[in-house]
C-alpha cells in the first residue's frame, strides 16, 4: 500500500525521466504523452493494491517500459527505424555539428533492440546507476553492462563508417572540380 502523499511525490519526482523513457522508445509525443497518463492513472486507482517495499520511482519507471511495449504489441505498431537517408556534409566546425552528431547517435540507437535504447538512455541520458537499471529491466547488472558496452561499441563502429563515408565524399567533390 502507498501513501498517497508518497505517491504524488514520486510521480511528481519521475515524470520527466518517464516521459523521455516513453519518448526514447515509441518516438512519438503523442504515445509518450498517453503511456504517461495511463502509468500515472492506474497507480493512483490502484494505490492500495500496490506493494512496494522500496523503490517508487524504480516501479514507476518499470511501468513506462511495460507499457510503451504493451503499446507496440497491442497496436502492433512498427515504429520507423530510420536508416542513413540523409546527404553527408564534410564542413568545418559550426553551431549545429554537435546537434547533427546528436541526431546520428539517434538514428543509430534506433537501429539497435529496445532493450538495448532503454539501457542507454537511462544509463547515459538519465544518469541512473545499473541497479536501478537492472530493476526497470529485470536484467542482472552484469549484463546491463554488456548491453551498454556493445551499444557503445556499435556507436562507435557507426561513427567510423560514416566518418568514411565522409571522406569518400570529399575525395569525389575534389575529383569532381
Amino acid at each position: 500500500m502507498i501513501k498517497e502523499k508518497e505517491l504524488k511525490q514520486s510521480i511528481y519526482d519521475s515524470k520527466d525521466i518517464m516521459y523521455r523513457l516513453a519518448l526514447s522508445i515509441l518516438e512519438n509525443e503523442a504515445d509518450a504523452e498517453d503511456v504517461l497518463q495511463d502509468v500515472f492513472v492506474k497507480c493512483w486507482d490502484q494505490k492500495n493494491n500496490i506493494h512496494i517495499t522500496s523503490d517508487i520511482r524504480g516501479y514507476l519507471i518499470q511501468s513506462t517500459r511495460n507499457r510503451c511495449l504493451d503499446m507496440i504489441k497491442k497496436h502492433n505498431r512498427k515504429y520507423e527505424q530510420a536508416g542513413i537517408d540523409e546527404t553527408v556534409k564534410s564542413e568545418a566546425f559550426n553551431p549545429t555539428e554537435l546537434w547533427d552528431q546528436l541526431e546520428w547517435i539517434d538514428r543509430f540507437l534506433r537501429q539497435l533492440p529496445e532493450i538495448n535504447r532503454t539501457v542507454f538512455h537511462l544509463r547515459e541520458v538519465e544518469g541512473l546507476p545499473f541497479k536501478e537499471i537492472s530493476s526497470v529491466t529485470n536484467t542482472n547488472v552484469p549484463n546491463i553492462r554488456t548491453i551498454l558496452s556493445r551499444t557503445k561499441k556499435h556507436l562507435r563502429k557507426q561513427f567510423e563508417i560514416l566518418s568514411l563515408l565522409e571522406n569518400r565524399v570529399n575525395v569525389i567533390k575534389t575529383e569532381i572540380k
